[in-house]
């Protein structure tokens, strides 16, 4: 059975952006690779949005009334398997009718700046007369986090 989570998984850089790091110290700089020399770096590693959720991006593209999704002309390609999981995600989250069009609901979720699975919890909230926790909970889930953290004294 499907759990619909995401993770994020961790993997090594490529020596591409491993040469840009040391690029970004400049000459004055210094960089430091933390790796074996027998461990070879990929050249290229795999664009992001081929890793990434796209579910949020493919609610756009809907509300922006682009058809063929398949077949739009993006910069880097997604996984044709990530792209079937945002429909099926929006579908499960009764964002699209039977048609694969928008639904009312969809079109409301995607009004909302936030991920489709959270505008949905904040649509559902009204149901259930929760709506200042809900908000309050998700405003404290996507807003970046308020406490500093001081600077480590140097002697």
């Amino acid at each position: 059975p499907r759990i619909r989570t995401n993770s994020v998984i961790i993997q090594p850089i490529s020596s591409s952006q491993s040469e840009c790091r040391k690029q970004l110290a400049g000459p004055t700089g210094k960089c430091f690779h933390l790796y074996p020399k027998e461990r070879q770096l990929p050249a290229k590693i795999r664009p992001r949005i081929v890793e990434s959720d796209i579910t949020s991006t493919v609610l756009f593209l809907k509300r922006m009334e682009i058809a063929g999704l398949g077949h739009c002309h993006f910069i880097d390609r997604p996984d044709p398997g990530g792209l079937m999981q945002a429909l099926e995600e929006l579908d499960y989250l009764a964002a699209l009718d039977n048609d694969g069009n928008l639904s009312e609901m969809g079109i409301i979720m995607s009004e909302f700046p936030l991920e489709p699975q959270m505008a949905k919890t904040v649509l559902a909230s009204c149901e259930f007369d929760c709506v200042n926790e809900v908000v309050i909970i998700a405003a404290m889930l996507t807003a970046p986090s308020c406490f500093l953290v001081p600077a480590v004294e140097q002697k």
